[in-house]
């Protein structure tokens, strides 16, 4: 595990998955039917508990320039600044487990965040930075 500094919060408009985990390939079509790919666009997977005690999961996308996704009218999650504990996965579209390893071991350090969610920083097309917030 490795600690990363997010030095401004990125608002994300977000597609809310029908359920977790089976729904999360869905969150993520139904985002890029609405906001077509591009490389250039920051993309993201986030899921935390909720308020009935199962997991929430959400795929985002943030602007490229302030106001180009205003005309959605989708939720919004904002991924705050600060201190990550974060592991790379690399292609992980041929193993998608290591995405829940990644997490599994990440939502072990003693210092999260207790307000924080899991975040699926998307690099590209095979690669993700998946990472927690820490305690301030």
């Amino acid at each position: 595990m490795k600690i990363f500094r997010l030095d401004q919060d990125i608002t994300i408009f977000c597609t809310r998955a029908t359920s977790y985990p089976e729904g999360i390939q869905g969150a993520h079509e139904a985002l890029h039917s609405k906001i077509p790919f591009t490389p250039e666009r920051l993309y993201f997977g986030i899921s935390h508990p909720v308020r009935d005690g199962s997991i929430g999961y959400w795929a985002g996308a943030a602007e490229l320039q302030a106001g180009d996704l205003a005309y959605l009218q989708a939720e919004k999650f904002n991924v705050r600044k600060g201190s990550y504990v974060f592991i790379d996965v690399q292609n992980y579209i041929n193993n998608p487990t290591t995405l829940r390893n990644a997490f599994e071991k990440l939502l072990t350090h003693p210092s999260l965040d207790p307000q924080g969610a899991c975040v699926e920083w998307y690099q590209g097309v095979n690669d993700v930075k998946c990472m927690v917030r820490l305690q301030d």
